[in-house]
């Protein structure tokens, strides 16, 4: 008996995925500002709060949790599409690190859940963890990006949106390089980290977007078959 197949878009997904957290983050820290859970300001600039903090406390953290933690998996499906996409492009030799690419993607998505997962508990064990996610999450996405820009740079089909990805790329590096420095050189980084934090997460995000227009534009689709049982 055939199989029978379902098939939708991708870019849908990838735009999804962009927008997701950035609605989480906001939702969840207006109703943390509006409740006086975490002090008022705006935190791109002032630096007042941390990310973390805003989601920490009921009901804010419904919010925080109850979207971040399906959009880890929308993350690591985004990403399984996207490496076998690029290692798919024409006109590009063969890609080497698209297993080191996906390995290190899929395991930002991971971070990102055993982040989300213990925010808001206690414990140093705990607090390692949370912190370990969190950290892991932001290096290993970054560093998926610049894996995924070199790529789309090598194709002429997608050298504009590659190069582009690359330099927010290299941004977000230095940022983080900044974040270093501060902390060895301030003695209250905290206002200083939060800033960097807010943007850095923001950039990030808006940097998964670039390949979308790309992944219209090819007609990538996910595609799901079912064979069913033999009669």
């Amino acid at each position: 008996m055939n199989a029978a197949r379902a098939s939708w878009p991708f870019w849908p997904l990838a735009v999804v995925v962009v927008i997701l957290p950035i609605v989480a983050v906001t939702v969840s820290a207006t109703i943390s500002m509006a409740l006086e859970l975490v002090p008022r300001c705006m935190p791109f600039v002032e630096g007042c709060t941390s990310i973390s903090a805003t989601g920490r406390y009921p009901p804010a953290s419904y919010v925080f949790k109850g979207l971040l933690l399906p959009y880890t998996m929308l993350l690591a499906a985004y990403w399984w599409f996207v490496v076998a996409w690029l290692a798919r492009l024409p006109d590009t030799p063969r890609w080497q690190t698209s297993r080191t690419c996906l390995g290190l993607a899929l395991f930002s998505a991971f971070a990102l859940a055993v982040y989300a997962v213990l925010l808001g508990t206690r414990g140093d064990a705990y607090e390692f963890m949370r912190r370990f996610g969190i950290y892991f999450f932001f290096l290993f996405t970054v560093v998926a990006q610049v894996m995924c820009a070199l790529r789309m740079a090598q194709s002429a089909e997608t050298r504009a949106a590659g190069r582009w990805q690359l330099r927010i790329a290299i941004g977000m590096l230095a940022f983080g390089a900044l974040n270093l420095a501060l902390k060895a050189i301030l003695e209250d980084p905290d206002r200083a980290e939060n800033v960097i934090e807010w943007n850095f997460a923001l950039i990030m995000f808006a940097n998964l977007a670039p390949v979308i227009r790309p992944l219209h534009r090819a007609g990538v689709r996910i595609e799901l078959a079912a064979t069913p049982p033999n009669a």
